[in-house]
């Protein structure tokens, strides 16, 4: 599940691994 950063709350990004 994609999990929203505190960078953008709007819409969860997926962060790259």
């Amino acid at each position: 599940m994609e999990k929203p950063t505190k960078k953008s709350k709007i819409r969860p990004i997926v962060m790259p691994t």
